[in-house]
């Protein structure tokens, strides 16, 4: 009998696992209940053919060959834009800063910001261990910058207070580090390897990263990326079942002997690869929780897509908005991205919301939001506005989701063990190449390879 691995979830950790353990079996199978691969990391188009990505996510380096050898392969720059650092901006207290996505404390009332500065430098560092939110952010930025930055932010965007809120859902969010200081004030206090790791260079510039990015050319969005994953997968002979679901598992020996499929196949994997969320499994194990009344909430994300008559008035390929009083909160000016796309006279943005159940937009709030960024201004056209409204988004990450997400996960490896969760279904990453890691190091470990 061959050698089979079933991978449960096309996204992008698991089209990653499939391409990276083929050489480990005869027969690797990716399904996934979707008319089609990637997760988040696909594209809208309009009706006048121009692309939005789904959630941008601009994929980067990883530094470790072997993953970059897989996600990059055919990368070509003649399709590609290959940057070495992004111009990101952020609007915090009423102004735009184009020159970091990381709120500048400078802005501050001068009193509040040399008050905060104190209890920030005598701070633990990120790695300081606390699960609530709200201690962890007293202990490592302090109460005056708890108060003033990272309260207001994190009740818009996850619509919850602190004191209910896990650690891991700030981590989410690229907020973990504040401007405290000029370029040489920073430098000095960035000796300090606990500071260092909660300050961030008033200019991107200034200790960025080595990881190259990269994003796709000529309105071709982000799934051009999927395209060219999912045709390497296919050339290793790797099978992807799109629109399928799971109607039955059968469990022998601690292990999962078979898989019933929704178009009625049946698949007898040794290795089970389970990167959604791992309720799923539990279901079909018949495996009963004794938490077995929690129901997680998630949040409701709206992608506003937006067409304009010229250019827009900032540099930055996406900012932040910082201010707790305004909805939108991640903004990405594809022009900046990719000057391909100011050839062809398409000027397009996305706009990244994140609402309460019971919280509405309207059109030209967003509008107005974008102007009051000088993004735009009153003078510009706005030729198409279209969105999609995410029920079901980020899950709202509070202790009492921590706490369950672990039980679901060690219920599920206790009753079987040719399983290995990952991505979603481990809950330990949220960075999506940060998921990617993670599985290569679990699969690494596994099977000796590296």
């Amino acid at each position: 009998m061959k050698k089979s691995a079933v991978v449960v979830g096309g996204g992008i950790v698991g089209l990653f696992s499939a391409i990276y353990l083929k050489p480990e079996f005869d027969q690797v199978v990716i399904l996934e209940k979707d008319k089609e691969i990637g997760g988040l990391l696909k594209s809208i188009t309009n009706e006048d053919g121009i692309k939005f990505d789904y959630g941008t996510h601009i994929p980067c380096e990883t530094l470790i060959p072997t993953i970059d050898n897989i996600l990059f392969r055919d990368v070509n720059p003649a399709e590609w834009e290959i940057f070495s650092n992004f111009d990101v901006g952020n609007f915090f207290l009423g102004s735009i800063y184009e020159n970091s996505g990381y709120a500048n404390t400078l802005n501050l009332p001068k009193e509040k910001y040399q008050e905060g500065l104190i209890d920030f430098l005598n701070g633990e560092g990120t790695d300081y261990q606390e699960d609530n939110l709200e201690r962890y952010l007293n202990k490592v930025y302090g109460k005056g910058y708890t108060e003033l930055i990272y309260e207001p932010l994190m009740k818009k965007i996850v619509g919850e207070p602190l004191c209910s809120l896990h650690t891991k859902s700030f981590k989410l969010f690229d907020i973990g580090r504040l401007i405290v200081g000029d370029y040489n004030l920073t430098k000095e206090l960035k000796k300090s390897a606990t500071i260092d790791s909660k300050s961030a260079y008033p200019d991107y510039m200034q200790g960025a990263s080595a990881n190259k990015k990269f994003y796709p050319k000529n309105n071709q969005g982000i799934t051009r990326w999927m395209e060219e994953l999912t045709k390497q997968a296919l050339e290793l002979g790797i099978e992807i079942k799109t629109n399928c679901d799971i109607n039955g598992i059968k469990q022998e020996d601690e292990k999962i002997t078979m898989i019933e499929l929704s178009n009625g196949e049946y698949i007898y994997p040794e290795k089970v690869i389970w990167s959604v969320a791992p309720y799923i499994l539990l279901k079909h194990l018949d495996i009963v929780r004794e938490s077995k009344g929690f129901k997680p909430e998630f949040l409701k994300s709206i992608i506003c897509n937006v067409v304009v008559d010229r250019n827009f008035k900032l540099k930055n390929q996406y900012l932040y908005c910082l201010d707790p009083n305004m909805k939108s909160y991640r903004i990405t000016l594809y022009p900046n991205l990719t000057k391909t796309l100011v050839e062809k006279n398409i000027f397009n943005c996305t706009v990244e919301i994140f609402l309460d159940k019971d919280m509405e937009f309207n059109k030209q709030e967003i509008i107005q939001e974008l102007i009051k960024m000088s993004i735009l201004d009153e003078s510009f056209n706005i030729l198409s506005f279209d969105y999609k409204v995410i029920e079901n988004g980020f899950p709202i990450i509070t202790e009492a989701y921590i706490k369950e997400m672990k039980t679901q996960n060690d219920l599920v490896l206790s009753k079987v063990n040719n399983v290995i969760l990952l991505g979603k279904a481990k809950g330990e990453k949220f960075f999506m190449m940060d998921t990617l890691i993670e599985a290569y190091e679990e699969l690494t470990e596994m099977y000796g390879r590296g």
